[in-house]
């Protein structure tokens, strides 16, 4: 070697005879439920604000999606600009006489933040006649990891099946969700450490 070059390295496969350096790790699955890893499919829309749902149910995914990886830009990101949620909420604090006021960002990020859902099924799509809008019942299960009055959390939350129905619109030219109604919404069956028998 040249006066003042560098060694030369050399790269000798030791490794080949004892199983290499392990197993490829496996893409995670998209917690949607299609099937398909996540960033080929709810995380391309989640990471690019480019990249638009193309139908209510592809919306419907990647938000259940957004909520399995506390992605709360993204829900608020696909909220339609009429959704009374938008508003906030108000409401009175646990020991107290008094109300807070809360603002959408952070009532999306406590719900992202104090709950963990799996297990989406699609029941029924439903497109409205105009085709800019539309209804879908499904369901999924969620576990409520913290009280909702104390903070507190929860130790072995129990997984709750729950039903809901979001609406959908379109809000300059994509579409958003517009508004969601839970069926079966539960505040003690939810903050349980056992299911009910």
């Amino acid at each position: 070697a040249a006066a003042g070059a560098a060694p030369r390295q050399r790269c000798i496969a030791v490794t080949a005879g004892f199983g290499g350096f392990g197993k490829v790790a496996k893409k995670p699955p998209c917690p949607c439920g299609s099937g398909n890893i996540y960033t080929e499919c709810c995380g391309k829309l989640h990471k690019t604000q480019q990249m638009k749902p193309v139908s209510p149910e592809q919306l419907l995914r990647a938000r259940f999606s957004a909520f399995a990886k506390k992605d709360w830009k993204y829900l608020m990101r696909t909220t339609h600009s009429a959704n009374p949620a938008r508003e906030g909420s108000t409401a009175a604090p646990y020991g107290s006489s008094g109300t807070i006021k809360t603002t959408f960002q952070q009532d999306i990020m406590v719900t992202v933040g104090w709950t963990e859902l799996s297990d989406l099924r699609l029941l029924d799509v439903r497109i409205g006649e105009s085709g800019k809008e539309a209804e879908i019942d499904f369901e999924y299960g969620m576990k409520q990891l913290f009280e909702l009055e104390t903070g507190n959390k929860i130790k072995d939350p129990p997984m709750v099946q729950m039903s809901e129905t979001s609406t959908f619109a379109m809000d300059e030219g994509e579409w958003k969700v517009l508004g969601s109604t839970t069926h079966n919404w539960d505040r003690e069956t939810l903050q349980q450490t056992k299911p009910k028998a």
